[in-house]
């Protein structure tokens, strides 16, 4: 990965921190961002998040994926949609910017097509890779790690699909036009000790939404804790390195303590001012944990160098900022709908951050799965966290080559049926039986993983 993209990255991440933070803790600050130095900070910083994502997509990742874009028609259409996706934010954010500034207000509306715009993305990619992980672990030696990653995936995209439902029908419920406390008023909380207006339906979603994000946490926690904890041992520091890995987990665990406790009286407290230091806390140790996910991917991609390779490499570091930005992208708060709307910006990049982690996680199977020498490498480290490469890349060997089987029977049984007038009595399925008995065979005497 080159200079230019890794310092687009930290802008980009430095950023979305700034702007999730303080979408987090808008009740305390809301009359300071309602001034007109809140106004510039949040008409900056989205810039740079907007800015930032689409020159990322328009360069330096366009540029990794080319081959695969021109070998895959569909992969080159989900980078389209991801493109669009982004010019279409980018003009809804023009709109709503011209409108604050000219009207000291917003419509409500733009908040749910940002919303809308921007999931669409994330539901296929993480749906399309959520199937891959599972495709790998079927077709392969039965991988943990593998298991793991689509375990947390699939959580991942049911989490936010409910958290999305939760998010909409709270903009559903508010005031169509968002005032500046100065103009007008903002959205009338009637509950004294509540930070918003919230109908039983939005708490009951957020609540559900909260309970499978904490198990895809979880499940991503363990993922990453495996694939770094070769890297403790090299050190001989293993102490220090359970009491940083345990760390976001626990805060994360402790700072949603009060909302869980709430869960059974279907009221969803996360946003209440009483319980703020909690609340930061999460953000914080959401934040943390996806800085986690993130390194290890790029833990692994300095593995990789070390035996010489120049791509994979580059894919994996791709997916490391992928994972890394989605966590806070999902935590960042919008159901404060705030003024100005912090938090929208970050909340736009999902779409961006899953197809960071796609491209980086598929290409790198493609990669390695191409590359017989790759893969032997790969074998003779006989590191516990390289076997998720190895994984990766022989499943999806396995995978293509059942493609092309499957392709060749079907062309050899329609010229059978067409010259001949009969029908071939190997099936595609028996083909793919035939060839899975062979690749397992192979497996046993191919030596160590």
């Amino acid at each position: 990965m080159n200079r230019t993209g890794i310092i687009l990255m930290l802008i980009l991440t430095t950023a979305l921190i700034v702007d999730t933070i303080t979408a987090n803790i808008y009740d305390l600050i809301s009359e300071e961002l309602a001034s007109s130095w809140g106004l510039v900070f949040f008409i900056s910083n989205s810039a740079i998040i907007l800015g930032t994502g689409l020159l990322l997509l328009l360069g330096f990742i366009k540029q990794k994926s080319e081959n695969l874009r021109t070998t895959n028609s569909a992969f080159n259409k989900l980078y389209k949609l991801v493109k669009v996706a982004q010019f279409l934010i980018i003009i809804v954010f023009l709109i709503m910017v011209i409108q604050i500034i000219t009207t000291s207000q917003y419509s409500v509306t733009w908040l749910i097509i940002i919303v809308v715009v921007s999931s669409i993305p994330f539901y296929i990619t993480m749906s399309l890779l959520t199937y891959r992980f599972f495709l790998w672990y079927r077709s392969n030696i039965r991988n943990v790690i593998v298991l793991l990653y689509g375990l947390a995936t699939g959580c991942l995209l049911v989490g936010q699909a409910i958290l999305d439902v939760g998010v909409n029908s709270v903009l559903l419920d508010a005031p169509v036009v968002i005032e500046s406390a100065t103009a007008g008023s903002q959205v009338e909380f009637p509950s004294s000790n509540s930070s918003y207006s919230m109908t039983d339906i939005s708490s009951l979603f957020l609540d559900l939404a909260t309970v499978v994000l904490i198990i895809d946490f979880i499940l991503l926690w363990i993922a990453s804790a495996v694939l770094l904890y070769g890297y403790s041992q090299r050190l001989e520091r293993s102490r220090i390195y359970w009491m940083t890995i345990f760390l976001p987990l626990g805060i994360f665990l402790f700072g949603l303590f009060p909302t869980l406790l709430g869960i059974p009286t279907a009221d969803f407290i996360f946003f209440e001012r009483d319980i703020v230091l909690f609340r930061v806390l999460t953000t914080l140790a959401t934040i943390a944990g996806g800085l986690l996910f993130g390194v290890s991917f790029i833990a692994l991609s300095r593995r990789m160098q070390q035996i010489r390779q120049k791509m994979v490499p580059d894919y994996l570091k791709i997916a490391g900022y992928g994972i890394a930005l989605l966590p806070i992208a999902i935590v960042a708060g919008i159901v404060f709908i705030p003024y100005p709307p912090v938090g929208s910006a970050t909340c736009a990049t999902l779409a961006l951050a899953s197809y960071l982690f796609y491209i980086g996680i598929y290409s790198s199977a493609i990669s390695i799965s191409e590359d017989a020498e790759l893969r032997r490498s790969i074998r003779r480290t006989a590191e516990n966290e390289l076997k998720l490469l190895d994984s990766i890349g022989t499943a999806q060997m396995n995978v293509q080559l059942q493609d092309k089987v499957t392709r060749l029977v079907k062309e050899y049984a329609d010229k059978m049926t067409s010259k001949a007038g009969v029908h071939p009595y190997l099936s595609q399925e028996d083909a793919k039986q035939y060839l899975k008995e062979v690749m397992e065979e192979l497996d046993k005497h191919r030596g160590p993983k």
